[in-house]
């Protein structure tokens, strides 16, 4: 699911248990289609890059859940930390 590519928009999600990239595009699969999932393991956090902005927008607007747990969703909005020089969070 790793396919990097250009375009899409890309979701911050956070709050997520350990699982794999497979996972998560399978759980966001719901909001349309999926072009790259990236899960940081150990962190509880990921991002989702959809194909379609529309698709991003949906997930936006839903309150998620993932195992009993609310997961906060936002647009990905790049680097903020110490080092960032706009280049892709992972």
């Amino acid at each position: 699911m790793n396919d990097g590519g250009g375009g899409g928009c890309k979701i911050f999600v956070r709050g997520l248990p350990e699982m794999p990239d497979e996972e998560l595009a399978d759980f966001f699969g719901r909001y349309g289609e999926i072009m790259d999932t990236k899960v940081m393991s150990g962190r509880g956090f990921g991002f989702v890059t959809f194909a379609h902005k529309k698709s991003a927008d949906a997930a936006l607007r839903d309150r998620i859940e993932m195992g009993g747990q609310n997961l906060t969703v936002k647009l990905a909005d790049g680097l903020k930390g110490p080092g960032a020089r706009g280049s892709a969070p992972y």
